[in-house]
C-alpha cells in the first residue's frame, strides 16, 4: 500500500478501545507513512543526538521579508517567509504571498510622533499561516505581542513624514561601504575585502597623470584607470580616478608630475 505523505497529509483513523479491530492493514499504513517521512528527510548517517531539530535549525529563517518606502505615511512589508519566535524560542513559521502596507493605524500603541525613530515587527500571535506586521517606537519589543521579529526601521521627521533614505530592512545581510582610509602613493597594498581605490590630484603646467593598477600579482601591472592632464589645457588640472578592487588582489597608484592623495574604501558584508 502506498503512503500518502509527503504528497499529501495522512489522516489516521482513531483507535477506539473495545471497538476497533486491528488488522495487518492498519499496521502497514502507519509503517508506510513513517517510512515515507524517513525517505523524505533522508538519513543523516548519525543518531539524532548529533543534530539539532529542524525547528531549531530554521528558527532564524527569513526569506525576502523586509521593508520598503511607499509614501510619506506608509511602509511596504515585503512578501516572503519568516520564522517568528517568542522569548522561550517557541516558533511560528509564517508565509505571506503578497506585500502588506502599514500606516499609522498599525501602531502597536499610542499615536504618531514626529522626530521619532520607529521599528517594524512581523508578528504571529493569531492563528494562521501568514504573518501580520506592526509599527512600534520600542526598539526591542512591540507592545501587546508575544511572537514578534524585528524586520525594519525608519525615521519620522519633524513634519510627520517618513524619511525615505531612513527605511532599512533590519536583520538582513547586506553590503555597505566602510570608512575612508588614506593610503600612501606608489605603495603596493593587498585588498583584504572588496572595495574601491580613489585618487585626487592637482597637476602643474606639465603633462601629468595618476594611474591605478590592480590584479593578483605583486606588484600589480594591469592598468585599470587613469586620470590625466595635458599641459596645453588648464581646465582639468584638478581631477582624479577611481577603480574597483577584488578581495585578495593587489593594488597601487602611481603618478607623473602631479600632487595627489590616495584613498581606500572597503565594501563590507554585514547585518543591517
Amino acid at each position: 500500500m502506498s503512503a500518502s505523505y509527503p504528497t499529501s497529509k495522512k489522516t489516521f483513523t482513531q483507535i477506539v478501545d473495545g471497538v476497533t479491530y486491528m488488522e495487518a492493514v492498519n499496521i502497514n499504513v502507519a509503517y508506510d507513512e513513517i517510512e515515507a517521512i524517513e525517505t523524505f528527510l533522508g538519513s543523516l548517517g548519525r543518531s539524532q543526538s548529533y543534530s539539532a531539530s529542524l525547528k531549531n535549525l530554521l528558527i532564524n529563517y527569513r526569506h525576502k521579508v523586509g521593508v520598503e518606502y511607499k509614501a510619506a505615511g506608509e511602509i511596504y512589508v515585503k512578501a516572503g517567509e519568516v520564522a517568528i519566535k517568542d522569548s522561550s524560542d517557541n516558533v511560528a513559521f509564517r508565509r505571506n504571498t503578497s506585500d502588506l502596507t502599514l500606516d499609522w493605524n498599525d501602531l502597536d500603541t499610542g499615536s504618531e510622533a514626529n522626530d521619532t525613530q520607529y521599528y517594524v515587527y512581523a508578528v504571529a500571535d493569531a492563528t494562521g499561516t501568514g504573518f501580520l506586521a506592526v509599527i512600534s517606537a520600542n526598539a526591542t519589543q512591540p507592545s501587546g505581542y508575544t511572537y514578534y521579529r524585528k524586520i525594519g526601521e525608519f525615521y519620522n521627521d519633524g513634519d510627520g513624514d517618513i524619511v525615505k533614505d531612513s527605511v532599512n530592512a533590519v536583520g538582513i545581510i547586506t553590503l555597505y561601504l566602510g570608512d575612508w582610509e588614506e593610503k600612501d602613493p606608489d605603495t603596493i597594498y593587498l585588498a583584504n575585502t572588496n572595495g574601491f581605490v580613489c585618487a585626487e590630484y592637482t597637476a602643474g603646467s606639465s603633462n601629468g597623470n595618476v594611474i591605478g593598477y590592480t590584479d593578483d600579482s605583486t606588484p600589480p601591472t594591469t592598468e585599470r584607470n587613469t586620470g590625466s592632464h595635458s599641459s596645453e589645457t588648464t581646465a582639468f588640472r584638478r581631477s582624479g580616478m577611481c577603480m574597483p578592487v577584488k578581495k585578495g588582489d593587489y593594488w597601487k597608484v602611481t603618478d607623473t608630475n602631479v600632487t595627489y592623495k590616495v584613498y581606500w574604501i572597503p565594501l563590507i558584508r554585514g547585518e543591517v
